[in-house]
């Protein structure tokens, strides 16, 4: 059987090295985007950086918003938020909605929470996600027990085993865990089935080399554009689209080279390019 190990994250986990969480054997990862309905001051403040960290260092990741939904209305507003946060990426894992508020869906009944999930499921699938539920045990067998939710079911039960009768997906398993990169505790996950993982090559244009054979810092132009685009892709940079290479494209190239290999010069030349036509991601 498969058994991936990984853990789930928010802001209250402050910032994480993500290149040692990869490194302590830490294989996916789950990205809090928020809680509740669609405002910005809702957002997990750090879920944008655990993105780019997670792709950064190669980790898998879905992610999972916490619901206080008592209406689909809510339920709506809540998919929207999260499809705002992820808009653009490339998730490996669903989208999980987190039931387990007691104070608001919890006080309705079993019929109203599957239609409260069934609103969201429908925004988030609609737009090409996965989609699962993750709440405790006790919700699974007593509030959340439509067989609609079996398919990537996650659930929470601290322990060494999970006693839970039915499927699931993945199952939460500590929330005391010790990750290298992680200062303090952090829920720890075993994930059951297999990551499918589609690696593509670049589908943008790649810069042509002039005749002094690289590019380097104090270029400008078309060419070093069409660098900074590709260094976005590749590295999930942030870099400023100027056609102007400075000292943050340059340090962008290093990476890069370091990366694939490459001697770290920070002058994109033919290796650089012939790599950047090879690489998948």
């Amino acid at each position: 059987m498969t058994k991936l190990k990984g853990i789930d994250v928010s802001e209250h986990n402050g910032r994480i090295d993500w290149e040692k969480v990869k490194r302590s054997g830490i294989e996916f990862a789950v990205l809090r985007i928020g809680f509740g309905k669609n405002t910005k001051k809702q957002d997990d403040k750090f879920f944008k950086t655990n993105a780019k960290g997670c792709k950064k260092a190669g980790i898998p990741f879905g992610v999972y918003i916490y619901s206080y939904a008592n209406s689909v209305e809510k339920a709506k507003s809540e998919a929207l938020h999260t499809l705002r946060l992820i808009k653009g990426l490339s998730l490996s894992l669903p989208v999980f909605y987190d039931l387990e508020d007691e104070g608001t869906t919890g006080k309705c009944s079993n019929a109203k929470i599957l239609k409260i999930a069934k609103e969201f499921c429908s925004y988030i699938t609609a737009s090409g996600y996965k989609f699962g539920v993750y709440a405790n045990k006790y919700w699974f067998t007593t509030k959340l027990t439509d067989e609609w939710y079996n398919k990537y079911r996650w659930v929470a039960q601290y322990g060494k085993k999970c006693t839970y009768k039915g499927d699931y997906y993945m199952w939460q398993y500590s929330d005391t865990g010790r990750v290298e990169g992680i200062a303090g505790d952090v829920d720890m996950d075993y994930l059951f089935k297999p990551i499918k993982i589609t690696k593509k090559k670049y589908s943008g244009k790649l810069p042509s080399l002039s005749k002094t054979g690289s590019l380097k810092i104090g270029d400008s132009g078309e060419n070093v554009k069409l660098l900074q685009k590709f260094l976005n892709w590749a590295e999930n940079e942030n870099l400023k689209i100027d056609g102007k290479f400075g000292k943050k494209t340059e340090s962008a190239v290093k990476e890069f080279q370091r990366k694939y290999g490459l001697e770290p010069d920070g002058y994109f030349g033919p290796k650089s390019l012939k790599k950047a036509k090879e690489i998948e991601k």
